[in-house]
């Protein structure tokens, strides 16, 4: 992806004469994009919600989760944090401003180019040689493929184990590894064929689908997740209530169209989640201590496991803290 990117942005600069003169065609005929608030098209309440909905609050992303929570020791956390600073900050710098850049290469009117949603992949077709539009458009491929493949793990995940596994036990049934593993692959098979049913016949604007839905997973997860880990008295109702609330809030505020001094639905869902997660805690049952020693160890219990000893892990068994 960081090549791909770095190629479109030398040969959009190449297709368009260069910085300067791309500069003077977006200053003759796009003025307001040299502007701060182009033009009252970027007011600053869309620079806060954006700041909130694909900055802040991605870290609670399913996709994002089940790989954040897969490393292997903490070495190779510190590794990762630093190595997705610089990828992603190139990768956002990169693309805006490769996008901006475009309008030196795409003069005609956005219709014509099929929408938003064709902006990128027209540039690549226009501006660079034959031999390597095919790598640069492999960068963005590779992105969704590998989205796609963290939201198919994580909604067949949702529905064996969560859901499946968890009714399973409660009924005092016994599901083999076996089992498991077929079921995780029907689920997974048939969630795909769906998928690929519905791309079909995309949708138009693919983004504004691909925003909502971002917006509804962070209203749902970011406190359930943000607390959870961090907070002592986060506790099951709180983290149910706020799921299901913000979730609604922010559906039925984006159906309704209604927003709070202009900014973006996704503060709305955010503030109520806060509000019902809170509520929740302080009326629901408090987090049982033997899970509380695992996440929040005393001084004492650290000296204990500092000497090699493990403590059974309160959220499955066979496992070690």
């Amino acid at each position: 992806m960081m090549i791909g990117i770095a190629l479109l942005l030398y040969y959009v600069l190449e297709a368009g004469g260069g910085y300067a003169a791309i500069m003077e065609n977006i200053h003759a005929n796009h003025p307001e994009m040299l502007e701060p608030l182009s033009g009252g098209h970027m007011p600053v309440g869309l620079y806060l919600t954006q700041w909130i909905l694909v900055g802040i609050c991605t870290i609670a992303l399913p996709q994002s989760v089940v790989r954040g929570i897969s490393y292997k020791d903490t070495k190779s956390l510190h590794k990762a944090m630093l190595i997705g600073t610089v990828v992603v900050g190139f990768m956002n710098i990169g693309i805006n401003f490769t996008g901006i850049l475009a309008h030196g290469v795409l003069t005609g009117p956005l219709a014509s180019y099929g929408g938003v949603d064709y902006i990128i992949p027209k540039t690549i077709v226009t501006a660079l040689p034959p031999a390597l539009v095919g790598l640069a458009i492999i960068g963005p491929l590779a992105a969704s493929i590998s989205t796609i493949s963290g939201l198919l793990i994580v909604a067949s995940s949702a529905i064996v184990k969560d859901v499946y596994l968890h009714h399973a036990e409660k009924h005092g049934r016994t599901v083999t590894g076996r089992q498991l593993r077929r079921l995780s692959t029907l689920a997974t098979a048939v969630i795909g064929i769906a998928v690929f049913c519905i791309a079909l016949t995309p949708p138009s604007l693919i983004w504004l689908i691909n925003m909502f839905a971002f917006g509804g997973l962070e209203t749902a997860f970011f406190w359930t997740l943000l607390l959870g880990l961090f907070w002592r008295r986060a506790n099951k109702l709180g983290a149910v209530l706020s799921m299901g609330g913000g979730t609604i809030a922010y559906c039925l505020t984006q159906g309704l169209g209604f927003k709070f001094m202009g900014l973006h639905q996704i503060t709305i869902g955010i503030i109520v989640s806060l509000a019902f997660f809170l509520i929740g805690a302080y009326l629901g049952k408090p987090q049982e201590e033997r899970v509380l020693r695992a996440f929040f160890p005393s001084a004492p219990d650290l000296e204990e496991l500092g000497d090699g000893q493990q403590e059974p892990c309160p959220i499955g068994e066979g496992k070690n803290t």
